[in-house]
């Protein structure tokens, strides 16, 4: 049997072996963290006039600790491959978020949620087309994209 030039220690083997061929991918399978991302919005509520809230479902399916250290979120006008309308980037750090609500223990389900800043993060320069997204929203076509680093 040879691997990368190198050959079995066994006569036998190698004899048996010789001529067999094949392809091996170690390729790991993909590793799903993110099951679920809603929203709350309210309208002429609160102190401000407004709210919004990103709820997002993960899951851990590794067989250790995983540590949220970064939230990016982006959301898009009519799919995923229109403008950015929407920009939501946080480290995971004190004082603004405490680490140890960012962690998910070994295949832990866990809901996290991020009071968001639409005056700070909303893309301005495409806002005039995200007055369409209400028809979109009626009819549940939106979609969002984002990441974390862990």
């Amino acid at each position: 049997i040879r691997i990368s030039g190198i050959r079995s220690s066994s006569k036998l083997v190698d004899a048996a072996a010789q001529g067999l061929q094949f392809d091996v991918d170690f390729t790991p399978k993909p590793l799903r963290f993110l099951s679920a991302l809603t929203a709350d919005i309210v309208a002429l509520g609160g102190v401000t006039g407004y709210g919004a809230t990103v709820h997002v479902r993960m899951t851990n399916p590794l067989p250790q600790l995983v540590r949220v250290r970064e939230v990016d979120v982006q959301a898009h006008y009519v799919d995923i491959d229109g403008p950015v309308i929407y920009n939501y980037k946080r480290h995971v750090a004190p004082p603004q978020m405490n680490p140890d609500h960012y962690t998910l223990q070994a295949e832990q389900n866990l809901t996290l949620s991020f009071e968001l800043s639409p005056l700070r993060e909303v893309t301005w320069n495409v806002v005039h087309q995200a007055f369409g997204l209400l028809d979109h929203v009626k009819h549940r076509v939106v979609t969002a994209g984002g990441g974390m680093k862990f």
